[in-house]
């Protein structure tokens, strides 16, 4: 709220009046709507065009890496819940959005490992015991046999998110004293865990490093009512040093050549940069892209609303579904046909999983249960979106 005494775009996105009350039910911010989907089919999109040799587009990475997109969203929205809700009734409702559809899909990843390893010799088989726990308090990234990266690589997302899940207030608290430099916090994190894998070659887990990692975005989140204000040639000109710093990075501070790789995830340095970068770019076009949503209400209402109903079945059984397709294209001899039968087969592999298990996020978003996700009908919360695939 601002000194008149009139709400904040943020105020209005969690519901809050110019009395400091809260509204029944807080208005809708379709740019972040928008944001949130895009970003998610983003990342299922790099996960289907990284499967050599059917196809694989390294320098697809470089185009809008989504997940600190994803991750923003998940703090801005976390911070319109709390402004309307005790933090443990938020923890509640942002574990429980997301602990369904993982323990069913962490059922059927172990089946699946551990049935393998029991009638396999091979190592590539075998399941890391040691690590079993991880699955049941994925706190830690859970982790299973090397042959099947494809059912838990993907799993270090519920481990980030559920410790900033519980960081949440906290970094509000902060937020509200010293705004955007709450951010030093989790990118202080993220240095020391740089200094320790890289300096030490000391070994930590996944899902501690993309806490602190994605956490700096998190952490912004809070400041996008006031990030929205600024002008859009600001938001530019920040946005292109922040990708001059990612390029230096990735080919002379740290170069990624020399891994053998022309990945950017092969830098964190550099995706945490380049992801700023697209970031600022986006926030500098909201103007627009709400316009063009205006325009487009009715039928953009209907993707963008089934998209964050499924976000985090998307997620989820995206890397399953490119692995049976792959599978399955192999049988293909030549390479052009192979690659559009791939990807063709993952469109259809990953519809069958989304119509098959999206259901549960309905049950846990306590929502009518459907095969098909319903459209958004205009107007419902932003907080009903998922801040986050599953959430």
């Amino acid at each position: 709220m601002n000194a008149n005494g009139v709400p904040s775009p943020l105020d209005r996105a969690s519901g809050a009046t110019g009395d400091g009350r809260a509204e029944s039910t807080p208005a809708r911010d379709s740019f972040l709507d928008v944001l949130r989907a895009v970003s998610i089919c983003r990342v299922v999109l790099l996960h289907t065009l990284l499967r050599p040799p059917t196809v694989y587009l390294p320098w697809v990475m470089w185009i809008y890496p989504g997940m600190p997109e994803v991750f923003f969203v998940s703090g801005a929205v976390t911070a319109q819940m709390l402004s309307r809700r005790r933090a443990g009734e938020v923890v509640i409702r942002r574990i429980r959005r997301i602990a369904l559809p993982y323990v069913w899909f962490a059922a059927c990843a172990l089946f699946v490992m551990i049935t393998t390893d029991l009638r396999s010799d091979e190592p590539g088989a075998s399941f890391p015991w040691k690590h079993a726990w991880h699955w049941a308090v994925p706190l830690l990234a859970p982790t299973g046999s090397r042959d099947r990266v494809f059912l838990w690589g993907q799993l270090w997302y519920v481990g980030a998110f559920l410790w900033l899940v519980l960081a949440a207030s906290g970094l509000l608290w902060l937020h509200r004293r010293v705004g955007a430099w709450c951010a030093i916090v989790p990118l202080a994190g993220f240095a020391f865990t740089q200094w320790l894998t890289k300096i030490h070659g000391v070994v930590v887990d996944e899902a501690i490093i993309t806490t602190f990692q994605f956490g700096i975005f998190f952490a912004l989140g809070p400041s996008y009512a006031r990030i929205r204000e600024w002008r859009s040639r600001s938001l530019v000109a920040l946005g292109g040093g922040f990708a001059a710093m990612g390029v230096l990075t990735a080919f002379v501070i740290e170069p990624i050549h020399d891994k053998g790789t022309q990945e950017l995830y092969a830098s964190r340095s550099a995706h945490l940069l380049i992801g700023a970068a697209w970031m600022l770019v986006a926030l500098s076009a909201r103007v627009p892209i709400e316009r063009w949503i205006d325009r487009r209400r009715g039928a953009l209402d209907a993707v963008v609303g089934r998209i964050n109903q499924r976000t985090f079945t998307l997620y989820l059984w995206g890397l399953p579904a490119n692995a049976v397709a792959n599978s399955l294209s192999r049988r293909i001899d030549s390479q052009p046909a192979r690659m559009v039968a791939y990807l063709v087969l993952t469109a259809i592999v990953l519809a069958v999983f989304v119509v098959c298990f999206g259901q549960l996020e309905d049950l846990a978003a306590r929502r009518r249960r459907r095969w098909l996700p319903v459209g958004a009908a205009g107007g419902h919360a932003v907080a009903s979106s998922a801040a986050g695939p599953g959430t």
